[in-house]
């Protein structure tokens, strides 16, 4: 094929200024032609691969439709409502509960529950690079040899720790009969001592008792205190008969009382006694009034009426100026006797001789003149009172210490006694317990040799010293807190089917057969075995077996937290909302109160989170991964689209030029015709 010359860069003369042969032309056009059908084929390919890339971008559109976006997970998801409840024992939670398919009268519920609980448990240990040290002392011998040893050893050990308890027992109280003894004796000595003390001490506090006493009686004798007591006496006895008679109403009669004769008449309400009348107290009136009330007043002034007496009970005769009590008059009316004497009271003034005032007077001079004496002796009386008391202090005091040196003299004999008896009961233990001891002696010092003869056997060979810096000892005999640590420990590897060596230090029995070495690393008490300190040690390399040991298995017991689950039928109560609200399992008689919490599964809510963000990784590289494919189909669908463009501007170019070659070889044709016309 004839390649076309470029469209856009022909030089020389223009097609459509000269004129070309038709064969020339026809080449010309021909060739235009084949090159514009090549334009519109590679244009047909280029679309056709446009429409693939597009098919491509459609099904990359459709994947990424496809894609599930990855959702994060909710906490209501793994959000809960738990029960739980305590025993007492164990804080116990409900993991799932399902009724019961078959009627049953006690239990509605299957329940399956879970509780966390301290279990001790034996665990094996294996320490890299132990370092085990033998001591560089003694035989060194095989491991048959070395166990044989350990066990007599072991063996010695045990049947000596079953008499020495008993030896220790026995020289224990020998040693406390000992003590006894020593403080009975110097129990008794001490109170043998106070009791000699104390009876010092009474006849000391008898004599200042006695003389105490003696010197009370002389002053009580003395002729100061009998006549200073005597004159107070009287004085004192005038004042109480001074008062006595003030309050004595016949002291203020006033001697002019006599009987009277015939009949005791009442004029109205006045009485009539012996031609003189007495009117009431409730008729007197001006100066009459005034002198009774006066007269009473007195009277209750010096306590011989009553402040409540009743002045009605008065009547007066305003001749005579006297008034008497009706009680007179009534016991004078009910007498059988002729002639009844009524006593009668003068009124008057202090001055007037007889009447209430003036004795009232006369009885306050007297109280008056007793009340001096008894105030002028009173100092006196007073001194030697005083002076009484202190005497009477001292015979008190001197009592008091007196009785109590007799009750300390009485407890010091009772202790002497007491302390006697204990010396005695002493000297009979300190003996018993010496004889116990040296018959246990006696009977078995076989024993006793036997344990110093396999001790000396097996300190003679080289045994383990050390792990590490930790100090190794050999357990002679077990106490009971190592023997129950061990024997959890050999239980548990049997039921782990661990091929311990420490279970070969112990018979089918599970008696200790020796073997075991204790120690302590970072404050803690671990075992280990003959059989495992020997194996490391043995393997070891350069100096004394110290490099390349084997690694070393140790153990120990200790409480481990332990999820403990059981499944139970159950009887469940619920509340007005369906809520769960006590329990009752199976073979318990107890209802326990259940506890509701909505509770979020931390755990599966991470492990959905994890789950989450690696598909939301996933998902993020798919689309990364199809964005990246499309925007190369996009580059190349541009690249497909200016390559049609140009072959668009080519194509419009040959038409056009197709057209002008088209134009000249008609215009040839016509002129060869015209030619061969003319």
């Amino acid at each position: 094929m004839i390649s076309p010359q470029p469209l856009f860069e022909r030089k020389g003369r223009n097609i459509g200024d000269t004129a070309m042969g038709m064969a020339a032309s026809q080449a010309r056009y021909l060739a235009l032609v084949a090159r514009k059908s090549n334009c519109e084929y590679e244009g047909q390919q280029i679309n056709q691969a446009r429409t693939v890339l597009s098919n491509q971008t459609a099904n990359l559109f459709n994947q990424m439709l496809g894609l599930n976006v990855p959702v994060p997970p909710s906490t209501q998801d793994y959000t809960k409502v738990q029960y739980s409840f305590s025993d007492g024992v164990n804080n116990v939670t409900m993991d799932s509960w399902n009724q019961l398919g078959t009627s049953d009268e006690n239990y509605n519920y299957v329940v399956t529950y879970h509780y966390n609980s301290n279990v001790y448990t034996g665990s094996q240990k294996k320490m890299n690079d132990p370092q085990v040290q033998f001591t560089t002392t003694g035989t060194n011998t095989d491991l048959a040899t070395l166990k044989a040893a350990t066990t007599r050893y072991t063996s010695g050990a045990t049947a000596y720790s079953k008499i020495q308890e008993e030896y220790e027992k026995l020289k224990s109280n020998l040693e406390s009969a000992q003590k006894a003894k020593t403080e009975a004796d110097t129990a008794y000595n001490t109170a043998l001592e106070a009791k000699n003390k104390a009876q010092t001490a009474r006849g000391k506090a008898l004599d200042a008792y006695t003389k105490a006493q003696q010197d009370t009686a002389n002053y009580k004798a003395s002729t100061d205190y009998t006549t200073i007591t005597a004159q107070y006496k009287t004085a004192q006895d005038a004042v109480t008969k001074a008062e006595n008679d003030a309050k004595d109403i016949t002291k203020y009669q006033n001697g002019n009382t006599k009987g009277h004769s015939g009949t005791i008449t009442l004029n109205g309400n006045s009485f009539v006694i012996d031609s003189k009348t007495y009117k009431p107290y409730n008729e007197l009136t001006g100066t009459d009034l005034t002198a009774v009330q006066a007269s009473l007043a007195k009277l209750q002034e010096e306590g011989a009426l009553s402040s409540t007496f009743d002045s009605s009970n008065v009547y007066y005769d305003s001749t005579n100026k006297n008034f008497i009590f009706k009680d007179d008059i009534n016991k004078a009316l009910a007498s059988s006797t002729a002639d009844v004497d009524i006593p009668l009271y003068l009124t008057g003034e202090s001055t007037t001789v007889g009447s209430v005032q003036a004795k009232a007077k006369g009885l306050d001079d007297a109280k008056t003149t007793a009340n001096t004496a008894l105030v002028n002796i009173t100092p006196s009386y007073n001194a030697v009172t005083e002076k009484l008391q202190e005497y009477e202090n001292k015979e008190s005091a001197a009592k008091a210490a007196y009785d109590i040196a007799d009750s300390t003299l009485t407890e010091a004999n009772k202790a002497l006694v007491e302390a006697g008896t204990a010396r005695i009961s002493a000297d009979a233990n300190l003996t018993s317990a010496q004889a116990a001891l040296d018959t246990f002696e006696a009977s078995n010092q076989d024993v006793i040799n036997e344990y110093n003869a396999a001790k000396e056997a097996y300190e003679a060979l080289q045994s383990p010293e050390y792990v590490g810096n930790c100090k190794l000892k050999l357990l002679e005999t077990l106490t009971e807190d190592q023997q129950a640590e061990l024997k959890q420990v050999v239980k548990d590897m049997k039921a782990q089917n661990v091929d311990a060596d420490i279970n070969n230090c112990f018979d089918e029995n599970g008696n200790y057969t020796g073997g075991i070495y204790q120690f302590t690393l970072n404050g803690k008490t671990y075992y280990s075995s003959i059989e495992g300190l020997y194996n490391s040690y043995n393997e070891g390399t350069g100096p004394n077996h110290i490099d390349d040991q084997s690694k070393l298995a140790y153990y120990n017991a200790s409480y481990v937290s332990t999820k403990i689950e059981d499944t139970k039928k159950a009887l469940l109560e619920t509340d007005s909302q369906g809520r769960f609200t006590s329990i009752r399992l199976e073979d318990d008689t107890v209802q326990f109160t259940l506890n509701s919490e909505t509770i979020t599964d931390d755990a599966a809510y991470q492990d959905a989170m994890n789950q989450y963000y690696y598909e939301n990784a996933q998902y993020d590289k798919m689309v990364q991964d199809i964005n990246a494919k499309t925007s190369l189909i996009q580059q190349e669908d541009q690249q497909l689209e200016l390559r049609l463009k140009q072959l668009d501007t080519e194509q419009n170019a040959l038409s056009t030029e197709i057209d002008a070659v088209s134009k000249v070889v008609k215009d040839n044709v016509e002129k060869s015709f015209k030619t061969f016309g003319g």
